[in-house]
């Protein structure tokens, strides 16, 4: 095998955009430009690019849930912002004009198209290591603008889990998803479409579960997704809602939330930097 043909097996440059959508001057130049490289780089390095037509909301949605949302961290640290990024204000996904980077059919970055020239001609000059060096240095920041960030928050708690109580079979990032299921309106809703994330799946040695929820601080938000989640859990699982217990972890506390999730059977974790705190 070829050096190309092995880069070409492990990276894919995948953009999503709308031929039929009007552009001004600049922006059809642009559009020029970027399919020209992705001609190149499929030609010369090796790398295989492919161009998705946006066409329905719906589809969008299906593609954000499945590709950005599923990969959040990853996607977050490499790409140096987080994937609500591809979202409107309104919370409409927007993927016209987004390009997604994969390695070995896995997600590992998205650019917009005010970056896409520069990061391609690097990347069709210097091939897959400029792609990878820019990844690098997005990780390197996040590691030092968000030393405090849901993720860093999940792995301390993960590296002490059995000190909190978890030693169990533990997961992460593990979506509430199940093909449509029959008359079931409630099953059918978590279609690609609207499928929800559990930051940490814990499973106890007598078989029940716990659904942990990640917020930097105890707020009604978490208050809220961790109920939520753990009912929508044991729903999807198909197992008794009492065999579910739903818990928050966090780094800081509130009286009042946690009033209310020791009055609703939810379990707060305080978790330190040093990772030695507990609640």
């Amino acid at each position: 095998m070829t050096r190309g043909a092995e880069e070409k097996s492990l990276w894919e440059i995948v953009w999503w955009h709308n031929p039929n959508l009007e552009y001004g001057d600049e922006s059809r130049q642009q559009v020029t430009a970027v399919r020209r490289l992705l001609e190149a780089l499929d030609r010369d390095r090796g790398v295989s690019c492919r161009v998705v037509e946006v066409w329905t909301d719906a589809e969008e949605k299906e593609t954000y849930n499945t590709l950005f949302l599923r990969h959040r961290n990853r996607l977050r640290k490499y790409s140096g912002k987080p994937v609500t990024q591809v979202k409107s204000r309104s919370g409409n996904v927007l993927l016209q004009d987004v390009f997604l980077a994969c390695r070995g059919g896995q997600p590992m970055c998205f650019f917009e198209m005010r970056d896409a020239a520069n990061l391609l001609e690097g990347l069709r000059q210097e091939g897959p290591a400029f792609l990878e060096a820019w990844m690098e240095e997005n990780a390197r920041s996040a590691a030092t603008s968000g030393r405090d960030s849901e993720q860093v928050l999940v792995n301390d708690f993960l590296k002490a889990r059995a000190s909190f109580g978890f030693p169990g079979e533990v997961q992460v990032e593990v979506p509430l998803h199940v093909p449509p299921q029959g008359g079931d309106a409630f099953l059918r809703t978590f279609s690609e479409d609207s499928q929800k994330v559990v930051d940490v799946v814990h499973r106890r040695d007598d078989g029940t579960w716990d659904v942990i929820e990640a917020k930097r601080r105890l707020n009604l938000t978490a208050f809220g997704q961790a109920l939520g989640y753990a009912a929508w859990f044991a729903k999807v699982r198909n197992v008794p809602d009492m065999s579910v217990r739903p818990v928050i972890i966090c780094r800081q506390t509130d009286h009042a939330v946690m009033y209310a999730c020791q009055k609703y059977g939810v379990k707060v974790v305080l978790v330190s930097r040093s990772d030695s705190g507990r609640a």
